[in-house]
């Protein structure tokens, strides 16, 4: 009698035998899997940033008025830049920082503070880190260079 190898009839060690390197390599592809979700990751050299409720200022000369930023327990952001006020909100992720929706107003000042908005506006929209201290907060770009450190004033 002619029976096609996996015909129905087969008799179960028959089967057996040929699925055994398929259940094999299944059972080490979860092993592997679970092992490496079970790995213990090194703890991040930064801890994310507690910003929520703080104000920072920018010890500066040539602008009218301080700049500072304040962080709002939901997310947003405002403050001076040195001319003109300004708002928008704020990423958290981990210890990436993105300033998000930046708007301001429009007026004009003296060219030494408008120099200093500049430098300010441009810090802020190039921070991608921060690095948080009790006394200070440094923006840094995505190299991990200084762009600005700021005082805490609360």
């Amino acid at each position: 009698v002619f029976r096609p190898r996996g015909a129905a009839t087969d008799f179960p060690y028959e089967r057996d035998k040929r699925m055994k390197p398929l259940r094999t390599a299944a059972l080490l592809a979860a092993g592997t899997i679970l092992a490496a979700g079970c790995a213990q990751t090194e703890p991040a050299d930064t801890a994310a940033p507690q910003l929520s409720g703080t104000t920072y200022v920018w010890k500066t000369t040539g602008a009218e008025t301080e700049p500072f930023i304040a962080f709002d327990e939901k997310g947003g952001v405002h403050g001076q830049s040195g001319c003109n006020g300004f708002f928008g909100g704020v990423k958290v992720e981990g210890d990436a920082v993105a300033f998000t929706n930046l708007g301001s107003t429009m007026k004009m000042c003296a060219p030494e503070a408008m120099e200093v908005e500049a430098r300010f506006m441009k810090a802020l929209t190039e921070t991608k880190r921060v690095r948080q201290s009790e006394t200070a907060l440094d923006l840094l770009n995505g190299e991990g260079a200084v762009l600005l450190t700021l005082e805490r004033k609360n």
